[in-house]
């Protein structure tokens, strides 16, 4: 299983720190530490093998698209991906 996160920790507008949990605590492991997780199946609709795959991503998350481009490995599949702050969240 691979994870793709995004660190959450800015300061707001009026100075207020923002800083996620569940990401800086995964952001603070130390390597080859052991964490529980489970999975359940996903919801997006199925797109025959046959033709090609745009996705558009404003800035939502890039995992569900990043699992269908794996899935679909060797078929045709453009993924177009914005996100906040281009220097950032430049992820792959």
């Amino acid at each position: 299983m691979q994870i793709t996160i995004a660190v959450v920790d800015y300061k707001t507008l009026n100075n207020r720190h923002i800083k996620g949990v569940c990401s800086n605590w995964l952001a603070n492991l130390v390597i080859g530490s052991e964490v529980a997780i489970w999975h359940k199946p996903g919801t997006l609709p199925a797109v025959p093998a046959d033709k090609p795959l745009i996705m558009v991503g404003p800035g939502t998350g890039i995992a569900p698209f990043r699992a269908f481009i794996q899935e679909r490995e060797g078929k045709e599949s453009y993924l177009v991906f914005g996100c906040r702050n281009e220097k950032k969240d430049f992820y792959y």
